[in-house]
């Protein structure tokens, strides 16, 4: 074997050495801290957290806007400031987890999937009844939405037109 052949070869195990390494530390990257962003968040409304130094709207929901009122039976429903309650004693000195789903350009935030203690806070929240599942951008939480509709949790004992209605009607 000439000596470019072998200068050749020992370049090649170097960089297989490199990669192995930098994979190595990825994967234990990752093993530690499994999740984008984590952290105790703060509720700015029941969509969207800061967390982590960041704005981040919550991916597969859409929640009452805050000052969305919604009404039954001549009764008033303070929706987004109850959805937006409801979200805020639920994380009061609880740390998430969340993994950016995509990124919302105009509003340069990520759009992510949240965790509480391992529990997708995103279905939870649609789940109890305090956002809509939106459809626009993912059918993922479509059965807890139906399940929250039936047993009328949250906004689904009012009549409540869906915030993405309420912000174009406005």
């Amino acid at each position: 074997m000439g000596l470019a052949k072998t200068l050749a070869l020992i370049g090649i195990l170097i960089l297989i050495g490199i990669a192995l390494e930098l994979l190595n530390h990825a994967i234990h990257t990752v093993l530690k801290h499994p999740y984008d962003l984590k952290g105790a968040p703060q509720v700015i409304d029941a969509d969207t957290i800061y967390l982590d130094g960041w704005n981040v709207r919550l991916y597969g929901l859409d929640a009452p806007e805050l000052h969305q009122i919604c009404e039954r039976d001549g009764q008033t429903l303070q929706a987004g400031r109850e959805a937006t309650h409801w979200l805020t004693a639920r994380l009061k000195g609880r740390t998430i987890g969340c993994n950016i789903e995509s990124w919302d350009k105009r509003y340069h935030r990520p759009v992510a999937t949240c965790y509480l203690d391992g529990q997708d806070l995103n279905a939870l929240i649609v789940f109890t009844g305090w956002a809509w599942a939106y459809r626009r951008y993912s059918e993922r939480y479509i059965p807890d939405e139906t399940t929250a509709k039936a047993a009328k949790k949250g906004i689904w004992i009012s009549d409540c037109a869906p915030a993405w209605d309420y912000r174009h009607n406005k």
